[in-house]
């Protein structure tokens, strides 16, 4: 669940990287994505072209990504100059040519998450079919959750391409769980360092339905993800405070907020591993704990945070906290390589 922090402490953070990588098969069955190209390799004017299908367009965002940037104030934008020669700034110049520019409207509004459009989103349950927490799917054996969570219960499992929990829409899969690796420096009473990653027993087999998120890495993460002004939360966390759990998965659209606003809107100690998003009278509910804090970028969604804690649901002038997947990068690495090795 969600930690709550009302008269008590708080709860989950989580995170996880995506190295760079050539292409996979799935990659053959999806148009262009200038993230994919352009970020993850040196980008050239093919694989541009693959992105725009267009030549003109290519011809126009290769006049400024192949040109020196001879303003120095640009530099200090570059996401990270040994990958890329696009300066974030310049990405405003190139919004008209990008037709994934106009979110979907499905995106901008909160409420129920329509299967397959939150396809990383994992369920941790009991043996009573109790939801202990969500979870992200980081690729087909792990899944990154909260330490907090995985302290709930010895035995539970993991569901996976879930949307309505009443019915049996024939696209859920059950994992069982091989092995557990918290922080070992999570601290129960702060939930500093609330994160923990899961193996499952058996690969994930992928479909429309269940599929992992992206996983910037550090700079990028920190300089361009963390910059976005919204991000999308997902779970089946309460519908309100002192309500029932929600059969359906719910997402909800949150606002990034400014640190010393995350501060100065509680009483407990904020760790740099932290941040808070959400709106003044909106947030995760509990159940939501240890889920996904999900941001979109040139049509690429990105893996920024864990459903950590708050203050109770929905109150005024409180916000929902997270942990910083940026900070916790060498961690998730280092942690997956020696669960694989078991």
């Amino acid at each position: 669940m969600t930690g709550d922090r009302t008269g008590q402490a708080p709860e989950a953070n989580t995170v996880f990287l995506r190295p760079k990588r050539a292409k996979t098969f799935m990659e053959e069955f999806r148009q262009g994505n200038l993230e994919r190209e352009c970020y993850e390799e040196q980008c050239d004017f093919e694989e541009a072209r693959e992105y725009f299908e267009d030549t003109q367009k290519t011809k126009t965002f290769w006049a400024v990504y192949s040109e020196p940037i001879q303003d120095a104030d640009l530099m200090s934008d570059l996401v990270a100059e040994n990958r890329t020669q696009i300066p974030t700034k310049t990405w405003t110049t190139l919004e008209s040519l990008i037709d994934s520019e106009i979110e979907d409207e499905s995106y901008r509004q909160s409420g129920y998450c329509p299967p397959g459009e939150c396809p990383w989103q994992a369920l941790l349950f009991n043996e009573n079919e109790i939801v202990l927490c969500g979870g992200t799917i980081l690729n087909e054996n792990i899944i990154l959750t909260a330490a907090s969570c995985v302290n709930q219960s010895d035995d539970f499992n993991i569901r996976l391409g879930e949307f309505d929990r009443s019915v049996n829409e024939g696209t859920e899969v059950d994992h069982k769980v091989e092995a557990v690796l918290a922080h070992r420096n999570y601290n129960e009473q702060t939930y500093d360092n609330d994160i923990a990653l899961i193996k499952l027993a058996t690969p994930i087999k992928f479909t429309r339905f269940i599929l992992p998120v992206c996983i910037p890495e550090q700079d990028f993460a920190k300089k361009v993800l963390m910059r976005e002004p919204v991000a999308v939360v997902s779970g089946f966390g309460r519908l309100g405070e002192a309500q029932i759990p929600s059969m359906i998965m719910k997402r909800l659209i949150v606002t990034h907020v400014d640190r010393q606003t995350c501060i100065n809107s509680t009483q407990f100690v904020v760790t740099n591993g932290m941040f808070c998003a959400g709106y003044k009278s909106r947030d995760a509910c509990q159940g939501d704990g240890g889920g996904p804090h999900i941001t979109r970028y040139n049509d690429t969604h990105f893996i920024t945070g864990i459903v950590s804690w708050g203050e109770g649901c929905e109150r005024k002038g409180k916000y929902n906290f997270y942990t910083q997947v940026s900070r916790y990068i060498q961690w998730i690495h280092e942690g997956i390589k020696k669960l694989m090795a078991k």
